[in-house]
């Protein structure tokens, strides 16, 4: 049988209402963003194991689960916006943020545009924005094994494009 979470409730920040569920109580926070088709719980089987050291938050991307369904604005930096004002409600100190799918594209953007928001960034099964041929590096990961700053390639990209790359996330608006 599934491990219960600690907590299964909402927040409401300044953008709209959240639900979301907790494992954990003690250790750093990881704060999970689900797939376009999942919610929440679609962490629960990993949520269970990283829960014994970590404080695991999962939360429903807006328009999905028990959160607000606005009529409009599910683009990407829209999420990445939501996500920083959820860290910022639950009071959390610079989370680890794991993303999946859609999650792990918006949480790519939001470690871009909010790269004081959180201390790691796990990404699975999300396709970063391409690097266009000739405009610079086309690796995500630097030679000199250095995080990258404001001035590397793949953060210049990021920043360049406004939703992130050419994916169809105008479709989700």
């Amino acid at each position: 049988m599934p491990t219960q979470p600690v907590s299964d409730t909402f927040v409401t920040t300044s953008r709209l209402t959240h639900h979301y569920v907790q494992w954990g109580e003690k250790g750093p926070a990881i704060v999970c963003a689900h797939g376009l088709t999942a919610n929440a719980f679609f962490f629960q089987a990993i949520a269970e194991d990283l829960a014994r050291d970590h404080r695991v938050f999962a939360y429903d991307l807006r328009g999905r689960g028990k959160s607000d369904r606005p009529e409009h604005g599910y683009s990407v930096p829209i999420h990445a916006a939501d996500l920083s004002a959820l860290i910022s409600a639950l009071e959390l100190e610079r989370p680890i943020v794991l993303g999946h799918s859609l999650g792990a594209l918006v949480s790519l953007y939001f470690a871009a545009h909010y790269p004081t928001q959180l201390s790691q960034l796990i990404l699975a099964d999300g396709e970063p924005p391409p690097l266009e041929q000739g405009r610079g590096s086309t690796s995500l990961v630097d030679s000199s094994h250095q995080p990258p700053g404001d001035d590397s390639p793949i953060v210049s990209r990021i920043h360049s494009t406004p939703e992130g790359g050419p994916f169809p996330w105008t479709l989700l608006e």
